[in-house]
């Protein structure tokens, strides 16, 4: 059989453009992500030319001295730089073998010893009185039970609103987050977009690689989000590994149902806030608590880009409480009652902490359930 021959490159270009503007409503879903990838996380990339310059705090990208592979040769011939490395080699085995072979065998001893055990350690200290706490007598009960460590944290006018900031950029950042990687994911479903592979291969490539701390910490500053509460939710709006999760859901619903939707001449956009969204509710609800704990458990953020204590998290409040009292131990080492009171108040703040999480954990564990269909159309 003869093979046609293929179109001028004129006229495939044409074509293209044409099947592009034709599906601009999922084209407008799929290129704030494609944007963002390139903010985020391209523009940072291209920072980590900082490697080959002699850069202070005081020069830019582009006044900053060129050295070459200078820093290259500097970091090599470090000793400590090669023990660095065995010792990431080696964790990263570790982490290997037993996160990955050992819990398969080991789950509920683990689990049991490793978690559930020092969680209640720390909430029965948390209610121990501090004698107690320095006697080392509260391992499954309280000794000497107290609530002063309680009282000392809500007395604190700081970590109620540290507690509000908390709460807000979680409750925001799910929201904004979810919503946005669905919307992402939606588009990215439909393998007709034009498009599409080039889309997936700048993903894939946020995957592997990142600007580092220094290149986005610049980024962060030129975009005039320091010390503000839009660095909590802007930067962490997207996420390539959700969306792939999100996106590979959406693949699995029905075509029928679209296809009945769009006879009843709904669009895209209608399609997937009214049909797409409701019927992903596993989906999104892992995607959610994945992402809301991250958000709650967040104190590098802060620690990088908020000087503002009033912008402080309760994660951030809590490290400062740590180093607050590691500092009152070391001024007076040999004072007992401040070091136990101290550990007292630090660990009443990380139940404070956790306990949200745990009690958000079993509402969206229903959700969790993959393939849930309502009202779906059986082919």
């Amino acid at each position: 059989m003869k093979q046609k021959n293929k179109e001028p490159v004129g006229v495939r270009i044409r074509l293209w453009v044409r099947d592009f503007v034709k599906q601009m409503p999922l084209q407008m879903m799929v290129l704030p992500g494609i944007v963002f990838m390139i903010v985020f996380n391209y523009i940072p990339i291209y920072g980590l030319k900082i490697a080959f310059q002699n850069y202070t705090v005081v020069d830019t990208l582009d006044s900053a001295r060129w050295v070459g592979m200078e820093n290259f040769k500097i970091i090599l011939t470090d000793k400590y730089f090669w023990d660095s490395v065995y010792n990431t080699l080696g964790i990263s085995f570790l982490k290997l073998l037993f996160g990955f072979v050992t819990p398969i065998i080991l789950a509920v001893t683990l689990i049991t010893c490793i978690i559930v055990f020092p969680l209640w350690n720390v909430v029965v200290n948390s209610f121990s009185s501090a004698t107690a706490v320095a006697s080392g007598k509260s391992i499954f009960w309280p000794a000497d039970f107290s609530t002063a460590n309680y009282k000392a944290v809500f007395s604190d006018t700081s970590i109620w609103n540290a507690f509000l900031i908390s709460v807000l950029k979680t409750l925001i950042g799910v929201v904004c987050h979810v919503f946005f990687c669905a919307m992402v994911a939606y588009g990215m479903s439909k393998e007709f977009l034009q498009g599409r592979k080039l889309y997936t291969v700048m993903g894939v490539i946020t995957m592997f690689f990142s600007g580092g701390m220094i290149p986005t910490y610049l980024l962060i500053k030129s975009l005039g989000m320091l010390d503000s509460f839009a660095v909590y939710i802007i930067p962490a709006l997207f996420s390539c590994y959700d969306m792939i999760i999100l996106m590979n859901f959406f693949r699995q619903l029905p075509q029928s149902l679209e296809e009945s939707a769009k006879i009843d001449g709904a669009g895209y956009w209608r399609i997937f806030l009214t049909l797409a969204l409701p019927l992903s509710k596993p989906a999104l609800a892992t995607i959610a608590l994945f992402h809301g704990v991250s958000q709650w458990n967040d104190f590098m953020t802060a620690k990088m880009y908020i000087l503002n204590e009033k912008l402080y998290p309760l994660q951030m409040k809590l490290y400062e409480i740590i180093v607050q009292s590691q500092m009152a131990s070391m001024q007076n080492p040999t004072s007992v009652e401040i070091t136990t009171t101290s550990r007292g108040i630090q660990l009443a703040t990380i139940v404070v902490t956790t306990v949200p999480i745990l009690v958000i954990y079993p509402l969206l564990q229903k959700h969790f359930v993959s393939g849930m269909m309502i009202g779906a159309v059986k082919e």
